[in-house]
């Protein structure tokens, strides 16, 4: 989970971590790990303790040759770890070889050392960031999100009361058709809103070479929809003229929370 937007099975600490943001946010199991990271500028749990990890292990290093009895039974203890090639072991040597520019070196024990433990850690955060990314651009379910989303930090609207309907909408945990086409392979274009373009509609616009279907998605609720019209009266000129520009406000008003919660209601 350290280098990968995706939480792997062997993972437990990063899949609680990921859990545990999935119930912050108030979205669905099953929403994309990537804005969850992306929203609360949180990075895997593995990442934020490789610095911890790195100085424990230096200063057992730092151990060899010790006459003090509780030192010497603590470097003994590590060099069993070591050649059991236990798992924290096993990642300081890949740490090693991965980050061999950030100063990893022998010390005057011939002992392995990472003396920058800071610089790693900056260099990992970095790695991750740009497979994120990567990954949450290649997704086609965070069409929505990609356009509203420039860059991984906390995001203002999480300070707000009620956030949990706007996480849901930017991270499409929601039941639109835009979503729940995908569990049918319906294509894109046959998602259409079936309050605002029945069956016989669409199929005459689908035979017309410029025609663009109404499809039932995140920006036609938030602009267009006659489902969502008296909550989208209430909205305020500012934010309305966001939503027209395709833009979502950085800290949204309560009026326009009311409307996501309509939204996800239906």
């Amino acid at each position: 989970a350290v280098v990968s937007t995706q939480s792997r099975g062997d993972d437990y600490p990063e899949k609680v971590h990921s859990g545990f943001l999935k119930w912050l946010l108030g979205v669905r199991r099953s929403t994309s790990i990537a804005p969850l990271y992306g929203d609360t500028g949180r990075s895997p749990l593995g990442i934020s303790l490789v610095k911890q990890l790195i100085d424990y292990h230096n200063r057992l290093a730092m151990m060899q040759g010790t006459s003090e009895g509780q030192k010497k039974l603590v470097y003994q203890a590590y060099q069993e770890q070591k050649r059991l090639g236990l798992g924290w072991f096993t990642c300081i040597q890949e740490l090693s070889r991965l980050y061999d520019y950030a100063g990893h070196s022998k010390n005057a024990s011939n002992e392995l050392f990472l003396p920058n433990s800071l610089l790693v850690k900056k260099r990992l955060e970095d790695w991750f960031w740009s497979i994120w990314e990567e990954k949450r651009l290649h997704n086609k379910k965070l069409g929505f999100y990609n356009a509203i989303k420039s860059e991984a930090k906390w995001e203002p609207y999480l300070d707000t009361k009620g956030a949990y309907h706007i996480s849901k909408l930017r991270m499409s945990s929601h039941r639109l058709r835009i979503e729940t086409g995908r569990y049918h392979c319906t294509p894109k274009e046959e998602r259409f809103c079936s309050s605002c373009c029945d069956e016989e509609r669409l199929l005459a616009l689908n035979q017309l070479p410029y025609a663009n279907p109404i499809i039932q998605n995140e920006w036609h609720m938030l602009t267009e929809c006659v489902l969502t019209a008296d909550a989208r009266n209430e909205l305020d000129p500012d934010t309305v003229e966001l939503l027209s520009k395709q833009q979502f406000p950085l800290k949204p008003r309560k009026t326009l929370q009311t409307l996501a919660q309509k939204i996800l209601e239906l």
